[in-house]
């Protein structure tokens, strides 16, 4: 998934901002809307049985249903997409759509209707950029881009409206090679301290989505400004609130490990491997796999690298084999054998992996062209 991907991951977060000083949400209580973020965010096992009980009493409500196509988006960034999983969001997602139009007909001058409705819109965009489908996504997010403009020029108290902008503008100022297309259709040009202002506005001034920003910000630091000082504060933060989020816990392992606390990450990261509920979420259980397996490379401690990186392949093959955590799984167990010195192993492991994209190809290539038996 790309990091695009992730603009709207917790969009119950942003579905609140609209009342920032009342005690209800289109008839829900927020102080309810925000116990289920909480829940959601701390991995409990009942988030979608209370959405569930909240659609129950308010069929009429958008919030619930936002709410839960906004929890099965939010589950691909931790588990990973499959055609369930694909299934699933689509029709809660085409739901959800449904009734904040149906909530806004007859409320235009309602910024609360006009803003959960952008926010369903904007959802759909997300996926739509994770599945490549450009034009689809072009023409869904001038709309919403332009109410979520609105309702932040208009000073009432939208803080958390400014999330969606903020990511747009820190993105697409200078666009990663998987938004290019997304940058070149929409004409838009990211002002990249616009964006990180809009970020810190939220972390400080938003109810809702002070974590998502949090989460963004540490992201863009690490990806966009290549400040890995900043992202490690920034899921320091968040694993001091929710310690029970497999998610953050592997991130901030991957950033501590980056940073030089090696023994630190490996720490963590090793408890994160002993946590059952790990294999609940394929996609972060391969990531963490995959830190910890640079960990024993770093260390030289080649047993856990290759424990690391077999068990790491095995979870990759089963969810998603032509990912690109499955060439680093299988990647890593090949430099294992390159490190210690079998050069024919290593050359033999290099050779076998399979690769989907065209920057790993030419890292494999490279690494098969430095371990070629000097004449």
């Amino acid at each position: 998934m790309g990091r695009l991907g992730v603009w709207l991951q917790s969009i119950c977060a942003l579905l609140c901002s609209a009342f920032v000083q009342a005690e209800e949400l289109a008839g829900v209580d927020v102080a309810r809307i925000h116990r289920i973020i909480d829940m959601g965010y701390g991995l409990s096992s009942e988030t979608e049985e209370e959405i569930a009980a909240l659609a129950r009493e308010f069929p009429e409500s958008p919030v619930p249903y936002l709410l839960d196509a906004g929890r099965l988006y939010w589950l691909q960034n931790y588990a990973g997409w499959d055609e369930a999983r694909k299934s699933a969001f689509e029709a809660a997602a085409e739901v959800s759509l449904e009734k904040a139009k149906a909530f806004a007909k007859g409320r235009k001058r309602d910024r609360d209707a006009g803003f959960l409705l952008a926010m369903n819109e904007m959802l759909q965009v997300i996926y739509l950029v994770d599945e490549k489908r450009w034009w689809s996504a072009f023409w869904k997010m001038r709309p919403s881009m332009r109410a979520l403009r609105r309702l932040v020029a208009a000073e009432l108290g939208y803080h958390d409206a400014k999330l969606p902008l903020g990511l747009a503008n820190c993105y697409l100022s200078d666009a990663p090679a998987y938004l290019k297309p997304l940058a070149k259709l929409s004409g838009f040009r990211g002002n990249s301290e616009l964006g990180l202002r809009y970020l810190r506005e939220v972390k400080t001034n938003g109810l809702f989505s002070r974590v998502d920003a949090s989460y963004h910000y540490g992201l863009i630091h690490e990806e966009v400004f290549d400040d890995l000082a900043i992202a490690r504060v920034e899921f320091e933060e968040l694993v001091g609130r929710f310690p029970g989020n497999v998610r953050f816990q592997a991130v901030l392992g991957e950033f501590e490990r980056r940073t030089g606390d090696r023994k630190v990450a490996r720490e963590r990261l090793e408890r994160l491997r002993a946590d059952g509920r790990l294999a609940e979420f394929p996609q972060t259980h391969v990531e963490a796999l995959i830190s910890l397996m640079w960990c024993g490379l770093d260390e030289e401690d080649w047993e856990l690298a290759i424990s690391a990186s077999e068990e790491a392949q095995l979870v990759g093959q089963a969810f998603a084999p032509e990912s690109s955590q499955a060439f680093w799984a299988s990647y890593g167990r090949a430099e294992v054998e390159a490190r210690r010195g079998d050069l024919e192993t290593a050359r033999e492991l290099f050779a076998a992996i399979a690769t989907f994209d065209d920057k790993m190809r030419k890292t494999l290539n490279r690494r098969l062209k430095e371990l070629r038996p000097r004449e």
